[in-house]
């Protein structure tokens, strides 16, 4: 399997957990949900396409590409909450997300797209409506600055630093097409995976927080969650790695491997911390 396959392995695993882990701690606020359900779609889009790297002849790519024309509905939908945006432009461009939505599933239940070279473009493009709302976010930004329009404070996430979200979204997007970019000779989806999965990071981070934390705090969180990880890696290598064939041993080892990170983790995420 190519890198491609596994970062998307990587951003599905962890997208899932970014969203468990922030509806975890309140399950009634609507930014938690909405966070979560983001996740929860990207978790399928990219475990889709990882799925169809192993078994490429049982239609995963067919429901990739039907998650994929959803990103944009339930991204701009996420970003309403989070911005709390009601202005009409925003409210139609929710609309017409969803109508394409709906459309575009259509057309790949019933293969359209082979046939129809502008509808698989089409289902390939469709995020870009989250491009056109952060833009328009950011020129409303624009004339707040001079003066001219006022536009609701993030009250979640911060105010005064709202282009780091805006254009690390951006990025993420520019950089996160995953399948029909290397097919141009371009080799950037591999980094757009890596990108998504710092970006829901600090996403998650500034929504439990309830602010925009400053890039010392941020770095230092995510090099704890490195450490962490990579020390709970040593201990299933250590206790799994020389079992091979023994599926006794293996559910043996396994269960104190478990039960020894279940009991260390949080003394460990203290001490890497400090």
């Amino acid at each position: 399997m190519d890198i491609l396959g596994q970062s998307a392995l990587l951003v599905g695993l962890t997208s899932f957990a970014f969203g468990f882990s922030v509806l975890a701690r309140n399950v009634r606020n609507k930014l938690f949900i909405a966070f979560a359900g983001a996740c929860s779609l990207i978790t399928l889009w990219a475990l889709s396409f990882f799925l169809d790297k192993i078994w490429s002849d049982l239609g995963f790519y067919r429901l990739h590409l039907t998650f994929n024309v959803w990103l944009a509905p339930v991204a701009l939908l996420f970003i309403r909450v989070m911005v709390r945006i009601q202005d009409a432009f925003s409210r139609r461009l929710l609309e017409f997300s969803l109508l394409l939505a709906l459309s575009l599933s259509v057309s790949i239940l019933f293969e359209y797209d082979f046939f129809i070279p502008w509808v698989r473009q089409a289902i390939y493009f469709a995020p870009t409506l989250v491009v056109i709302q952060i833009l328009h976010l950011m020129w409303i930004d624009r004339r707040l600055r001079r003066g001219i329009k006022r536009l609701p404070k993030l009250p979640t996430v911060g105010f005064g630093r709202r282009n780091l979200i805006y254009f690390g979204g951006l990025l993420v997007l520019l950089t996160s097409v995953m399948d029909h970019v290397p097919a141009a000779g371009l080799g950037i989806p591999s980094f757009g995976n890596l990108a998504l999965t710092v970006y829901l990071f600090f996403l998650s981070q500034a929504i439990s927080q309830q602010r925009l934390l400053n890039f010392p705090a941020l770095l230092s969180r995510f090099l704890v969650l490195i450490a962490v990880a990579l020390t709970l890696t040593g201990v299933y290598s250590i206790l799994v790695a020389w079992i091979q064939n023994s599926p006794g041993l293996f559910f043996l080892n396994s269960f104190i491997a478990s039960f020894l990170i279940l009991m260390l983790l949080d003394p460990l995420r203290t001490m890497v911390g400090s």
